[in-house]
């Protein structure tokens, strides 16, 4: 059970943190303090376009 458990059930979850984490949001006001901050991702692609911008 327990090689069950790490062949097949920590894979599936930690892939779906993996992508959940990765998706640049604005965070809704559900998310209590949260609510209106941008995510590590969503700030990491604007200042990559910023600096984009400023090279061309």
């Amino acid at each position: 059970m327990v090689q069950f458990v790490w062949n097949y059930i920590v894979p599936f979850f930690t892939s779906i943190q993996f992508f959940m984490t990765i998706i640049p949001v604005n965070y809704p006001s559900f998310w209590g303090e949260y609510s209106g901050m941008p995510s590590d991702v969503y700030q990491m692609m604007k200042l990559l376009k910023a600096q984009k911008g400023i090279e061309q």
